[in-house]
């Protein structure tokens, strides 16, 4: 059978898998509205849900094979398909203009001059009373702990954190992904390891080496205020790994000395 010929095969028992179990589910609803709900009742439709869930993961499963694989074939040919997917990119991250008080500009000059005090503003504060912090956090890092945070950094802890990146981010100011960095690691693994240490050592950094860049990413489709991007900053692979090296740390103990009424944001809460 031809391979185009099975996905739709497969796409079309999913999709049928997928109403049978929505009106199985929607079946006892309805039948529950006018009575009681029985026993068996819940049994059915927690097994429906379960249809359900797993039909929806297998359909995502076999898109996502889908566009892998047409990514894979396709993504190093001057393609059509290519040409679509950065072409779409580049639509979707285009701004176009912006709506300011009312008025739509698409002037780019003044689009420039309005994303600059738009969120000049945003990132400023005023002068403010603010409250204290003193007393207020009761738990503490026993003296070992202290010590493991603040002995130099290792080769190994370096590397963990080089190889646990991402290999496809999108690059910073530097121009290199992880990607690059991994495959010749042998041969730039003594000044990374130089950097980091030398950090360690004298708490400074090279002056530009946490240059970033600013790009504004769509919250919505189609947005037409600025309020409705949201701004992330693209930082080089040195100061990535920093980062890392510096994050890995501070999750040994972090739980530790957070309050246990800290709910969210905090692993195995």
């Amino acid at each position: 059978m031809h391979l185009k010929q099975w996905n739709k095969d497969v796409l079309g028992n999913i999709d049928s898998q997928l109403d049978e179990a929505l009106k199985n589910i929607e079946a006892i609803d309805i039948k529950c509205e006018g009575q009681d709900i029985t026993e068996d009742d819940m049994l059915k439709r927690k097994e429906g849900f379960a249809n359900l869930w797993q039909c929806l993961k297998k359909k995502e499963s076999l898109w996502r094979q889908k566009s892998r694989a047409s990514w894979i074939k396709d993504r190093n040919a001057n393609s059509h398909f290519f040409h679509r997917i950065t072409n779409g990119r580049r639509q979707r991250n285009m701004i176009h203009g912006v709506d300011d008080k009312g008025t739509w500009i698409d002037d780019p000059n003044q689009v420039k001059l309005i994303i600059l005090d738009h969120f000049k503003n945003q990132f400023s504060s005023q002068p403010q009373n603010r409250p204290s912090l003193e007393h207020i956090f009761s738990n503490s890092l026993s003296r070992k702990d202290r010590e493991m945070l603040e002995a130099e950094f290792t080769n190994e802890e370096i590397k963990e954190a080089v190889f646990s990146c991402a290999s496809d981010k999108a690059p910073g100011p530097d121009s290199f992904n992880f990607h690059f960095i991994k495959s010749v690691w042998s041969t730039i693994e003594g000044d990374i390891t130089n950097f980091i240490k030398e950090f360690h050592k004298y708490g400074r950094l090279v002056r530009g080496i946490n240059a970033s860049y600013i790009t504004l990413v769509p919250k919505k489709k189609n947005p037409t205020t600025f309020k409705e991007y949201r701004p992330i900053s693209m930082v080089g692979s040195l100061y990535k790994i920093l980062a890392k090296v510096l994050a890995n740390r501070l999750r040994k103990v972090i739980g530790k000395v957070i309050n246990m009424t800290q709910s969210t944001f905090v692993e195995g809460r």
